[in-house]
């Protein structure tokens, strides 16, 4: 049996903050900050919003700002001040939301419809992220977290590309096939899987990150969160427009779910996650993907419930070494008993 290679810059690790944390006056960055440096974090995702929700006082866009948001304090600037300031100083992603349920409420004709029919309330059309508002919108938001903040990284979540045949996105891809319509099953359904249709989509996701990398700084990368396969781990989910070659051909960079809490798997999935990766990867490949270890607890369970501690360690041991970089998120979950397995594991690392 080989044993794949392990990325040779080593594996980073990431905690991922969620906007409500992030604009929460009371949180206590430094107390944060204090519990990355015992884990040997040395990233933090911080969700800045979406281009209808902003988590920072983006002048001229006031309209948009989320609750708690004021000109006055700036959350985005604060909290990175606090890290950057602190022993862990770690490097910054900034994570934007694609969903854009207000602006689909206000331009019902924007909204992505499903393969059966269905109209999204939340998921754009193709199309409009692809030709129109909302993916300009989405542009100019990448073009002003960059400038403003100078992150490392520029992560879009929840670009997921499955409402894409409405009849905006029909004529688009008409234009770009010359097909007049999507093929369709024996019920008369799109096919979402038909090769034709994965690689329609496949062209306007790198064409969006290609978009959003050209109006960020040099050096900045674009990260894009995608699905993981449950029934193949490491494959693509062309059902959800997910492409992993095609964004990692850009130079750019993949955050994979890893939520085997919420989808009823055992935390050894993370390890055949890790190993479908190495097969279809090389090193230099798997050093721009992230797999994020999602702390929700199963379905059915009471809110709030999350993976147990034992289980984030088998997680994060089966994939460290094999990717870039190992996020664990989001941080509103993080118990005092999680914090002690990351900084475990941390000082098994360093053979403290």
């Amino acid at each position: 049996m080989i044993t794949p290679a392990e990325v040779p810059g080593g594996t980073g690790l990431t905690i991922g903050v969620g906007l409500d944390t992030v604009t929460d006056p009371a949180f206590d960055w430094d107390g944060f900050a204090n519990l990355l440096e015992r884990a040997g974090a040395t990233g933090v995702a911080l969700l800045v919003g979406r281009p209808e929700l902003l988590g920072f006082p983006w002048n001229d866009h006031e309209e948009r700002w989320a609750p708690r948001v004021t000109g006055e304090v700036d959350p985005i600037a604060r909290a990175l001040a606090v890290l950057a300031a602190s022993e862990a100083d770690p490097e910054i992603t900034l994570v934007i939301d694609v969903t854009a349920p207000r602006h689909l409420q206000h331009h019902p004709a924007d909204a992505g419809v499903f393969a059966d029919g269905v109209v999204s309330e939340q998921f754009p059309s193709i199309a409009s992220l692809a030709r129109g508002q909302v993916g300009a919108d989405l542009v100019a938001l990448c073009r002003e977290v960059s400038d403003r903040y100078q992150p490392a990284r520029i992560t879009l979540t929840s670009l997921i590309l499955e409402a894409t045949f409405g009849e905006s996105d029909r004529e688009l891809f008409a234009d770009m096939t010359g097909l007049r319509d999507f093929p369709r099953d024996e019920a008369g359904h799109a096919d979402e899987l038909d090769p034709v249709v994965v690689a329609w989509r496949t062209r306007l996701l790198t064409e969006l990150v290609a978009q959003s990398s050209s109006v960020t700084l040099p050096g900045t990368l674009i990260d894009v969160e995608m699905r993981v396969n449950w029934d193949e781990p490491g494959a693509d989910r062309a059902d959800s427009g997910h492409a992993y070659a095609a964004v990692l051909g850009t130079g750019n960079a993949i955050t994979l779910w890893d939520s085997f809490g919420l989808n009823d798997e055992p935390p050894t999935y993370s390890a055949q996650l890790a190993d479908g990766l190495a097969a279809r990867f090389g090193v230099g490949e798997r050093e721009r993907v992230t797999i994020s270890i999602g702390l929700w607890g199963r379905l059915g369970e009471s809110d709030g419930a999350t993976i147990s501690p034992f289980d984030l360690r088998i997680a994060v041991e089966n994939t460290w070494g094999m990717v870039g970089h190992v996020e664990v998120t989001p941080a509103s979950l993080l118990e005092a008993d999680h914090w002690r397995v990351l900084a475990e594991l941390r000082e098994s690392r360093i053979g403290l």
